[in-house]
């Protein structure tokens, strides 16, 4: 007669206290290393979303102007007055948009962007407003927030030298100037010069003329145009480019490319909204010793220093456009 085998327990074994415990040690640990690679994945993937839509916005911009003998689009600075009806060109602005703090709709209203009436540029998008707005643009006020709303529609500006448009006190290219007095003690100069064609960046290069960018949530107001301010003494934060990711920004070119470029001083870095509209952020000494003297520098020589300066510190491109009483005709 053979031998029986021994019998198995039929008693599972089970994890003691200590095992357990050295199990969930382990998966705290591993969360530990994990999760801020996961979260650096995840903001390195907005940033490239947001670059993408920094693109498509700068090739929206060249086939319009390819489309119109090389005219660039309209860029007003003052929407107001577009609104009113004061100037308006023969063309839409390349946005028809104003985003601001109170809950009037205009912060939300997607029309101006998506509207062949109110955007040059809505064709050239497939009528999406996507491009328009940073993913991490998420901030509202506790009025916006009691209404419901989820967003403001709009976090992208353009350069303000780009193109002409209208100002309060009429047409770009016919002298009209951005001049900011008595602000800080200062006088300050207008901006450098606008470009009217895109023929007029060949002087420069197209690499290193910025047109779009996400600008600072407090410095959007009543215009869809991005502008700084700067004298012989002081530069001057008229509006400040938005930090969203990691501390830095994305901006995209006249020749079609993006960048991402990180701010290294804490004032533009760290974003800080106090939902209200901040006319004059601090100011910059050229001496270096200002809230972002290099940062200002490289900001002027991508927005507005991109030619010398004139006498007054401003150097208009000679224009084609015709000045009528209602507005500008190409």
């Amino acid at each position: 007669m053979l031998p029986c085998a021994p019998r198995k327990s039929r008693r599972a074994r089970a994890f003691t206290l200590v095992e357990l415990l050295v199990v969930i040690a382990v998966i705290a640990v591993l969360a530990a290393l994990l999760l801020p690679v996961l979260a650096k994945a995840k903001s390195q993937a907005r940033t490239t979303y947001c670059l993408n839509n920094k693109r498509q916005l700068a090739l929206a911009w060249l086939m319009y102007a390819q489309d119109n003998r090389d005219y660039l689009s309209y860029n007003s600075y003052s929407i107001l007055a577009l609104m009113s009806g004061n100037g308006m060109p023969d063309a839409p602005n390349w946005v028809t948009s104003e985003v601001n703090w109170t809950t009037a709709n205009y912060s939300t209203n997607l029309a101006g962007l998506i509207d062949d009436t109110n955007s040059s540029l809505a064709p050239y998008v497939a009528h999406d407003a996507a491009p328009y707005r940073c993913p991490e643009d998420t901030f509202l006020n506790p009025a916006q927030r009691a209404l419901g709303w989820s967003q403001r529609d709009r976090s992208v500006s353009m350069n303000f030298v780009m193109g002409d448009g209208i100002l309060d006190g009429g047409p770009k290219s016919r002298g009209a100037g951005l001049f900011f007095s008595g602000m800080g003690g200062d006088a300050l100069s207008g901006m450098s010069h606008y470009f009217i064609r895109i023929k007029d960046l060949a002087a420069i290069g197209p690499g290193m003329a910025c047109v779009f960018l996400d600008e600072h949530p407090d410095s959007m107001y009543f215009s869809p145009a991005f502008a700084i301010g700067f004298s012989p003494n002081y530069d001057l934060w008229r509006q400040l480019p938005a930090s969203y990711h990691d501390g830095g920004c994305t901006f995209s070119f006249a020749d079609g490319h993006e960048e991402y470029k990180k701010w290294l001083v804490a004032c533009l870095s760290a974003v800080q909204i106090g939902f209200t509209r901040i006319a004059l952020f601090p100011r910059a000494p050229t001496s270096g010793t200002g809230c972002g003297s290099p940062t200002i520098a490289w900001n002027q020589a991508h927005f507005t220093r991109l030619r010398p300066h004139g006498a007054q510190g401003m150097l208009l491109i000679p224009s084609n456009s015709v000045e009528l009483k209602t507005g500008l005709v190409r």
